[in-house]
């Protein structure tokens, strides 16, 4: 979706002034992450919100990039759900 990020999302968080890698703060939220909701327009940059850049399987719950192939990388939610 045009806007919500700027550049190849690379696990790094939200911001609502995003550099490369990040997402808009201003067009995400999320609920159930154990680091607390995050409201449009709130920045996070740490803990669950921003797992970083995953090539295999993860086990911490949160929000990751997930190296797909050179250059090609997916958005991905971790739950910590058994």
């Amino acid at each position: 979706m045009s806007g919500v990020n700027s550049g190849v999302f690379t696990g790094s968080g939200f911001t609502t002034n995003p550099y490369s890698g990040q997402l808009d703060a201003n067009g995400w939220a999320t609920t159930g992450l154990s680091d607390t909701s995050k409201g449009f327009g709130t920045s996070n940059t740490s803990g669950d919100h921003a797992r970083g850049l995953i090539s295999g399987g993860v086990s911490t719950g949160g929000l990751n990039s997930f190296d797909l192939s050179i250059g090609n990388r997916a958005l991905g939610f971790q739950t910590n759900w058994k």
